[in-house]
């Protein structure tokens, strides 16, 4: 059998050097750039979830922190208080016992006085 051809091919081995299969690594196709694409935009994704998961854990923190500080910052107010109307009652309390004293002698006084008017 005699095959007849306009051109003849012949293929022979050669050296491939790493600098060009490294070249053509970084020049990806089309449908390697897509596939990159998608990579890239579903670890941005990721990411970005990871990022939100640690935000609302992070508000969590902060808003459980701050209610115990409030709480804390309300019991130390009413304590405070307390302490407060105690010494103002007490306050009162000894301002009327020496008003009631007062009362007490300015009446003895007055009898004694009256007394002594009417003997004289």
């Amino acid at each position: 059998m005699i095959i007849k051809k306009r051109y003849v091919y012949i293929d022979t081995p050669q050296l491939i050097k790493s600098e060009n299969v490294e070249k053509n690594k970084d020049l990806p196709s089309e449908d390697n750039k897509e596939i990159q694409k998608d990579i890239l935009l579903e670890e941005a994704k990721k990411e970005a979830a990871k990022i939100v998961n640690e935000a609302k854990t992070n508000a969590k923190n902060i808003i459980e922190s701050a209610k115990k500080e409030a709480e804390e910052i309300k019991n130390r107010a009413l304590e405070e208080i307390s302490q407060i109307k105690n010494k103002e009652l007490e306050e009162i309390n000894q301002k009327i016992n020496n008003l009631n004293q007062k009362i007490i002698s300015i009446s003895n006084n007055f009898e004694e006085k009256l007394e002594k008017k009417l003997m004289n």
